[in-house]
């Protein structure tokens, strides 16, 4: 699943839901928007997410 920090933007992949932002430590992350979902997967092409 694809997700988002509320509080300083960073977009992420990951298989269990996180408890915190891997950038910024913050809690307040959602599950990202499509249109955010896209972006990231336009950001990524031929290369690796985390």
């Amino acid at each position: 699943m694809i997700y988002i920090c509320s509080k300083c933007l960073f977009t992420f992949k990951r298989k269990d839901e996180p408890d915190h932002c891997p950038n910024c430590g913050s809690i307040n992350i959602r599950e990202a928007a499509e249109e955010e979902k896209s972006k990231l997967k336009d950001n990524t092409k031929g290369g690796e997410t985390q």
